[in-house]
């Protein structure tokens, strides 16, 4: 009887153990799974322009996730911090980001992730405003605009002052 009783619980305790959900991911972990680390832009052969802006993410040394908006000639035209990263889906990520200039611009985005390179699906700010809903950008009434993922040396002008983070994914340092 001992016996049957141990195990039972020794299966009880191993079906518990096995149904248990896995640990969480760390924004830094969902983002290297989905090659968010690096560079990414429309055409990854011509340098950054208003059409084809670059979007670099890079971990800065303080362990703090970064986004870049890289216009003509490589300026950057904004940056976000990014707070958080969750796997929807193996094809489908969402972000919480932050203004690196106002704390109070935030913005979830939820993001298509394929080997063609990534889409964003829907885009709503903190006060509930929706930027882009169901894969279109609401003011221009367009689908969002595929991003492919850069080479580790994107096509900048060295003199455009573009932080050396244009790795590509799990590679910020390059």
């Amino acid at each position: 009887m001992k016996n049957s009783t141990f195990a039972s619980l020794a299966v009880l305790a191993f079906a518990v153990q096995a149904a248990a959900p896995a640990a969480a991911q760390t924004t830094g972990e969902v983002l290297n799974k989905f090659r968010m680390i690096g560079t990414r832009a429309v055409d990854c052969s011509q340098p950054p322009s208003g059409p084809n802006p670059y979007i670099v993410n890079h971990i800065e040394p303080d362990g703090r996730i970064m986004s870049d908006f890289v216009g003509p000639n490589g300026k950057i035209l904004s940056s976000t911090e990014i707070l958080d990263a969750v796997e929807l889906a193996p094809d489908k990520l969402r972000i919480k980001i932050v203004s690196a200039k106002d704390p109070k611009d935030r913005l979830t985005v939820t993001m298509l992730v394929t080997g063609q390179g990534t889409r964003s699906l829907s885009s709503v700010l903190g006060n509930g405003q929706e930027i882009i809903a169901d894969g279109r950008i609401v003011a221009a009434n367009r689908e969002t605009d595929w991003l492919q993922f850069c080479p580790a040396k994107p096509a900048v002008p060295a003199e455009s002052g573009m932080p050396p983070h244009q790795g590509g994914a799990g590679n910020p340092g390059n």
